[in-house]
This record gives structure tokens, sequence and C-alpha cells, in this order.
């Protein structure tokens, strides 16, 4: 079956990296696709120019200029203008390392009806080498736990073929268009100072709770340069951000694992906390190898997040 892809890439003073993510994606041999820059600002730099130069040339790529309403936002306006069968959200430092990348994708699509969600394997550099995965994979890879540790190492499905994950990240995330109507689109509720966190989770959850799978295909490599923003649970954003990322996360938590004692896993999370949202115990070893007491100030915070996080569900969760 032949899909329309429709692509959303999200941008903000990212126009050199922005340049070259659309510069790998025109040269795709899969033809079949559009394109929408969402101009989340909008930049001050030379984004619109480049953007519109390539639309002066390829008319499957356009521009749309937003107000600063963060990431999530910026994807959702994407897709509502979007009239494809499939929506991929790619960031803006994103490079496809060959043109079978879109093909791969549809097959991925096309091999089972069941799909909902497809992923890929971020390499940090374009000449990076994927070793073959554990055999048999252990069981938590790409799934998250009770205790809200997410598992991440997609890598290791290389050589096991398409596999079954509980959730991908938004860098690369592609969605059946249906589905995303269906759930509503990314819940704009876990946006973290622009950058959103928990959103993309989020949506995987709730499209496999409608029985389709979420899945990540290794033979879908793309290069994630990272673009000009420090990694971490800090992300470069600092203490608001580290506040909003611990009130999402128990937010994200109650939602959809914290039906029984809520109460009581939430005070489990304040003292033991995760590696993006740490809690006490984390926060104290951190101060104690850094000799920094700037992490009372993180402590403090992570504390307030996180209490945030557990009364906005009582308000808004569902």
């Amino acid at each position: 079956m032949i899909f329309i892809l429709s692509i959303v890439i999200p941008t903000f003073n990212r126009a050199k990296s922005l340049k070259l993510t659309l510069d790998s994606l025109i040269q795709q041999n899969y033809r079949d696709f559009e394109v929408f820059v969402v101009d989340n600002g909008p930049s001050t730099d030379n984004t619109k120019e480049i953007v519109e130069n390539f639309a002066s040339k390829d008319n499957r790529v356009r521009y749309i200029s937003t107000i600063l309403k963060g990431c999530i936002y910026a994807r959702n306006i994407g897709a509502k203008n979007s009239k494809g069968d499939i929506l991929l959200t790619l960031d803006d430092d994103i490079e496809f390392l060959e043109p079978e990348t879109l093909k791969k994708l549809i097959a991925t699509f096309n091999a089972d009806y069941q799909v909902g969600i497809v992923g890929s394997i971020e390499l940090r550099e374009a000449n990076q080498t994927v070793p073959r995965g554990p055999d048999p994979l252990p069981s938590e890879t790409g799934r998250i736990s009770q205790n809200g540790k997410f598992n991440t190492s997609f890598g290791w499905i290389e050589g096991h073929g398409i596999t079954e994950v509980d959730h991908v990240r938004s860098a690369f995330m592609a969605i059946r268009m249906d589905l995303f109507k269906l759930v509503g689109g990314f819940d704009e509720i876990y946006d973290a100072k622009g950058l959103g966190f928990r959103y993309e989770t989020d949506i995987c959850l709730k499209i496999k709770a409608k029985g389709y799978k979420i899945v990540v295909n290794p033979e879908i490599k793309i290069l994630h340069k990272v673009a000009e923003r420090k990694r971490g649970f800090q992300r470069g954003k600092g203490i608001d951000y580290f506040y909003y990322a611990n009130r999402n996360h128990i937010f994200f938590m109650r939602r959809f694992f914290w039906k029984k004692q809520p109460f009581t896993k939430l005070m489990k999370d304040i003292f033991r906390g995760t590696n993006r949202c740490p809690g006490i115990k984390q926060g104290l070893l951190k101060m104690k190898h850094d000799f920094s007491f700037m992490w009372l100030v993180y402590i403090f915070t992570s504390i307030l997040g996180k209490l945030s996080g557990y009364l906005r569900y009582s308000k808004y969760g569902s």
C-alpha cells in the first residue's frame, strides 16, 4: 500500500542544522510526502529564507510561522495542516543517512496493520556502528517500569528485527494519522518551558491501549546531532525546566501506572526518583560528588515539581 507521509519539523533559530535536515529529506527515494517546517517563535535567523528557498524548488516543502508556544504545540499545528496517512515528526537536527530510509518506514507499516507507531535507532556520528544487541533481548528493552524507569536502549534491538516497545522518541516518530487523531494528538499539558517532557511517551501508551503496536525497526537509523542544546535532565533550561520535568513525570505516572496507592508511590519517587527526575537520595549523592550545595536547591525544586504533578493529575488527569 502506498502511504502519503506528512513530515512535521518544529524549529527555532537553528537554520544551519535545519538546512541539513531538509537536504537529506529531499534526497529520499520515497517521493510521496509533504514537509511542514513549523517556525516556533518565529526565528530571528534566516530560517524562513532557507525554507522558502527549498519550497521554491520543491512544492512539497511548506513554511508555517507560529508564536513561541513550544514544540508540542508546533507539532500539533503541523499535524492539523497535514493531509497524509502517516505523521512523521522530526527534530530539526536529524539527518537521514541513506536514501532508502522512508521506504523502510513505509514497509514497516505495510508489514503489519497493527503497527501504530514506528521509531528508529539514533546515531550520534554518521559512521557510528551499532553492535548486535544481547541475545536474547533483555525483557526491559524499550519498556517503562512501575517505578518510573524508562529504558531507552533501543540500540540493543540491532540484529533482532522489528521489536515491540512501550515508547519511542519524537525526534523520529511515525504515527498513523487516524490513530493520532483518535487520541487527540500530542497532549499539550506536558509542556515544559517549551521543550515538552513525557508527551511522546503519553501518546505511545494511549495508542498501545487501543490495541496497536509501538515498534522500533533497527534497519531505520538516523543521525541525531542534538544541535546546540545541552544533554541531561536540565536540557540547558536550568531550574525551571527541572521543576516542569518532575511535575510532568509524576502526572504521567499517575495517568498510566499509579492506579493503586498513588501517594505511597509518590513518596518513594520523592525519595528515590529516576535518572531524568532525581529525588532526594540521588540529589544528595550528586551534591557529594560535585561538591556543590546548589543541589539542595535542585532537591527542593524536585520535591515541589513532584507534588505539583501529583495535584495536577487530581485536577486534569483522566
